[in-house]
């Protein structure tokens, strides 16, 4: 005989199963296969591509920002070589234009000759990666920024480690919110991004900054300059270690 309590056990139990979500995997035989990989799935095809460097994470990390506005899938390559798998992606998507994330000491000018050998290729390179994140907001014409509440929103972190940059990436990407970077402390590099946000070269006009991370991070310092110096609306997203950030919540997207 079945009891009322049992039912409802057994009803509760249908209802998580249901509501459970799918798992996938995607994974190639290294970082340059994953990305091709997810490339793949996430686009029938693509005008424009992005490619970083496989070998170190800053330019990579800023460039799931600048793909929002041009629906680009990001690709990875290494300094002197393009991957096989990397050009056979880029092959499969149809990809005319493909955009390189970082300069020399990135990727090599024979990564850019070989890439140009069959698409149109062009550097998005500054002299740091801080200036590399900062031109990826000025790369594309006119710039796409999403909203917090309303406000015209960026991500800042810290340019000196990859985990909150890496937590930040999905909700850049999927809000078109630009990923910038700064040091731990007030710099110059920090009042250069502060003008990257005001729009001194393009209609950017940031009106909110999220601080991704602890103070340890980005210092209070910056996030005080930013607010009392430059005027923009700043908060702070943290927590302890990166799952707290991944679990934030995603701004509103892009007003059309």
């Amino acid at each position: 005989m079945t009891t009322a309590g049992s039912a409802a056990e057994t009803a509760a139990q249908d209802t998580d199963e249901d509501d459970a979500p799918t798992t996938d995997r995607l994974e190639g035989a290294d970082r340059y296969a994953t990305a091709a990989q997810l490339a793949l799935a996430s686009h029938e095809d693509a005008q424009t591509a992005i490619l970083a460097s496989g070998e170190d994470f800053p330019d990579a990390l800023v460039a799931s920002y600048g793909p929002a506005g041009v629906d680009a899938p990001i690709l990875l390559s290494r300094h002197d070589t393009v991957p096989d798998v990397t050009l056979d992606a880029l092959d499969d998507l149809g990809v005319e234009s493909v955009f390189l994330a970082g300069g020399e000491a990135a990727l090599s000018d024979g990564v850019l000759d070989e890439v140009q050998q069959d698409h149109d290729a062009f550097r998005i390179d500054g002299a740091t990666r801080y200036e590399t994140a900062t031109l990826m907001l000025e790369g594309f014409d006119p710039p796409e920024v999403g909203t917090l509440d309303g406000d015209r929103t960026a991500l800042l972190t810290s340019g000196e480690d990859f985990a909150d940059a890496l937590a930040a990436g999905p909700v850049a990407g999927s809000a078109d919110l630009p990923l910038l970077l700064t040091t731990p402390q007030r710099s110059a590099v920090t009042e250069a991004t502060a003008d990257a946000m005001e729009g001194t070269r393009h209609d950017v006009d940031i009106e909110r900054v999220i601080i991704v991370g602890g103070s340890e991070a980005v210092g209070e310092d910056v996030e005080a300059y930013l607010a009392d110096e430059r005027g923009f609306e700043v908060e702070r997203w943290r927590g302890v270690g990166v799952e707290p950030l991944t679990g934030a919540p995603v701004p509103h997207p892009r007003d059309t």
